[in-house]
């Protein structure tokens, strides 16, 4: 079993070598089949001026607040309660799947990025259903929801200047690859970038890059 999210080809490939049979489970909510769906228009109402505006509007992020908000209300009116759609509730929904397909223990467990919390969760709750698991590029728990792409944007930039001083050619071209960078985060907090974007709907946006984007 795996996650759907743009892996199926891959799985499916994996599946015809081995000679099992795979099944993509979209959480509930989130899928594009997903009935009710959790989607927020009222958010995606924001991405233009997103994209236009610097980090920290103030403005900005109130109006985001606000669109959550109406988001929530909207769909408790449909009868929709977001809290019911939490990793302990997705877990619940494969253990379900797996009684209902009478599968006495997954062969193989998958997951891609932030899913892989439901992974995690799923092989604490239920180490005996599991025989095999493997994480993508995981989300771990133990990581903050707020913080945790920043802190890892940051490590993973520390890692690539330390490698850059072992390099010779890396180092050659940039000697100084830490000071560089912190050099042109200076220069877009003080004079930002500012260009236009075609959408994949072929209409043309406008783009802020600051230091914080």
């Amino acid at each position: 079993i795996g996650d759907p999210y743009g892996t199926g080809g891959g799985i499916a490939t994996g599946a015809t070598r081995l000679g099992r049979v795979v099944i993509e489970l979209e959480h509930r909510g989130a899928g594009p089949h997903s009935e009710p769906s959790l989607h927020c228009p009222e958010v995606d109402a924001l991405t233009q001026r997103a994209a236009a505006s610097r980090t920290g509007d103030d403005e900005l992020t109130a109006s985001f607040v606000d669109a959550v908000g109406a988001c929530a209300q909207r769909l408790r009116s449909a009868g929709v309660e977001p809290a019911a759609y939490d990793v302990a509730s997705v877990v619940a929904d494969r253990e379900e799947l797996r009684t209902v397909l009478g599968i006495d223990q997954w062969y193989t467990l998958g997951s891609y990025g932030t899913a892989s919390r439901y992974l995690f969760e799923y092989v604490r709750t239920h180490p005996n259903r599991v025989g095999a698991a493997y994480a993508d590029s995981p989300w771990f728990p133990e990581v903050d929801e707020l913080t945790g792409g920043v802190l890892g944007t940051r490590a993973a930039l520390h890692s690539l200047f330390a490698a850059c001083k072992t390099d010779s050619e890396c180092l050659a071209s940039y000697p100084n690859l830490e000071q560089t960078w912190t050099a042109a985060q200076d220069r877009l907090a003080e004079a930002p970038l500012h260009g236009t974007h075609e959408t994949s709907s072929g209409a043309t946006i406008e783009v802020t890059v600051d230091a914080g984007k």
